[in-house]
């Protein structure tokens, strides 16, 4: 098992940004609706921000929220953030008032960056906050609250206060996501486990300053990490796709002349709806790659078709292994086999990490189980350390114990060494008392003629006196009858969808994820 090496010169997230920006100055590093900005520009700008925050706050901060939208306020803020010591959590606008509450609470922000398009939605949570932080930032400007000492004479600071990062603070960001008691769990990532993840990733797709790298994913999904630090990790510029671009991926391809797309799968099953008979070639493209749901192959096949020039890889990981620790890259000739359920293999797990499949009954097995994860890019544990209850699997043997991470996710081992992908845990349900994959019903499903995506649900009525199974399909000329035949004929009878019901599009969640909980609301 290799492990990959972290160039000496990066210490910090943070320092990808600076190499590029001492290397290539007067190159574009960011461009938001056809507004570009220079590294120098950002390095400037991003300086100057953490400077003044440093000052207004009369210390180092240790955690440094990010409320904003797509703007250049948010990537200088998240600059900002890192370079004052601080960890970087960024929050979204468009997230529910609680849930930003318990975000912004549990966090224990210093203090708040608020782009300008922002600042009216966050004077309706401010109210509610009952440990506000310190320090706001409205744009430039600066209001106080509580606890906070004036501002200090700026000439009795040193200008070089806040660069270096304080050594008690090693985390990057704190993320948060979905949790089983509906409030959200923080997953802090320090630097050394995000550093190992971009060595690596820079390595295997070797991007070069000519590159023009998507920004699909909200950043408060993980995987935009991926897309900001690789792009700005090699010189390159970074393009955020705006609301409005999200409908017509595909024309933000083509107008910014993108060689590096990175979205959830969920984008082709749009793409395959609504393209399906137009003849549209994205030819700039040279890396697509997909993560954060399963891939099906039907979709692959779409997007060779529509991005000829282009490499296609599969990335699979959840956030607390740090953005993705595996990847797949698609083989026109052989993939296709290698494909379970109509879905995607995973790949391999990154070099120098490691993994074990366990069972139902917590022993090792060679061939399938649930996926363990351990090594560099394995997160510590959750802030709240009530939420690492069953999280971790311990192996033991005669010198050591290793420590892995549950991912909740059943894969198979293949001939290959590939890990094939058959779903979450909590997928696998019991109906009548039989035991039922749901991805196998939407794999038999997905070989019939006219269905684009679908979506199997297990439905337990509130008095949990009755359950019963449910397909939702998106399709083009799909008959339903001619489809409950073909499931009927493929299907055993304990595993036959009660309703199947047709919809015009899947509703997401904000990171662009099929949202099965609102699906199920529609039973």
């Amino acid at each position: 098992m290799t492990v990959i090496s972290i160039p000496k010169e990066i210490n910090y997230l943070h320092d990808w940004f600076l190499q590029s920006a001492r290397n290539y100055p007067d190159n574009y590093a960011l461009c938001i609706e056809n507004i570009k900005y220079t590294y120098k520009q950002l390095d400037i700008e991003s300086k100057e921000l953490s400077y003044k925050l440093i000052v207004g706050l009369g210390y180092k901060p240790t955690k440094v929220g990010v409320y904003a939208g797509v703007s250049k306020t948010n990537y200088i803020s998240i600059l900002c953030a890192l370079r004052s010591g601080a960890t970087y959590v960024p929050l979204n606008p468009k997230y529910g008032d609680e849930r930003i509450i318990n975000m912004i609470e549990s966090s224990n922000l210093d203090a708040i960056i608020i782009d300008e398009q922002s600042i009216n939605v966050f004077n309706y949570i401010l109210p509610k906050l009952k440990n506000r932080p310190h320090l706001l930032f409205l744009g430039s400007k600066i209001t106080e609250y509580k606890e906070f000492t004036k501002l200090k004479n700026e000439n009795h600071i040193d200008k070089r206060i806040g660069y270096n990062l304080d050594d008690n603070n090693n985390y990057a960001y704190l993320l948060f996501t979905s949790g089983s008691t509906g409030k959200p769990k923080g997953v802090p990532i320090t630097h050394e486990n995000v550093n190992y993840f971009l060595s690596y990733n820079l390595k295997r797709y070797r991007l070069s300053q000519d590159d023009r790298v998507s920004q699909f994913f909200d950043r408060t999904f993980d995987l935009s990490i991926f897309d900001i630090f690789l792009a700005w990790g090699s010189g390159a510029c970074l393009f955020p796709l705006k609301e409005s671009d999200l409908f017509f991926p595909w024309k933000f391809i083509k107008k910014n002349n993108i060689t590096v797309w990175f979205s959830v799968p969920s984008v082709i099953t749009l793409m395959r709806k609504v393209l399906s008979h137009k003849n549209v070639k994205l030819c700039s493209l040279r890396w697509s790659l997909f993560c954060g749901e399963a891939l099906p192959s039907k979709s692959v096949e779409f997007w060779r078709e529509i991005a000829p020039n282009s490499i296609i890889e599969n990335l699979y990981g959840p956030t607390e292994l740090t953005i993705a620790c595996s990847a797949y890259r698609w083989n026109d000739d052989s993939s296709k086999k290698e494909c379970l359920n109509g879905l995607v293999p995973i790949g391999k797990i990154y070099n120098g990490l490691d993994f074990v499949l366990v069972d139902e009954n917590n022993v090792i097995s060679n061939t399938k189980g649930e996926l363990c994860v351990t090594g560099p890019q394995m997160f510590l544990g959750y802030l709240d350390p009530d939420n690492n209850k069953n999280r971790f699997f311990l192996n033991e043997d005669n010198t050591s114990i290793k420590k892995f991470y549950r991912t909740g996710d059943l894969v198979k081992l293949s001939e290959s060494g590939n890990l094939l992908y058959i779903g979450r845990l909590d997928n696998q349900v019991k109906v009548k008392g039989y035991r039922v994959e749901l991805s196998e019903i939407e794999a038999i499903a997905r070989e019939f003629n006219g269905v684009v995506d679908v979506v199997a649900l297990h439905k337990k009525c509130t008095n949990n006196s009755d359950e019963y199974l449910a397909v939702f399909v998106i399709g083009n000329l799909l008959n339903i009858d001619l489809l409950k035949a073909h499931l009927k004929g493929k299907l055993p009878h304990f595993m036959m969808p009660q309703r199947i019901n047709k919809i015009d599009s899947f509703p997401l969640t904000s990171n662009g994820k099929i949202d099965r909980q609102k699906l199920l609301l529609l039973l």
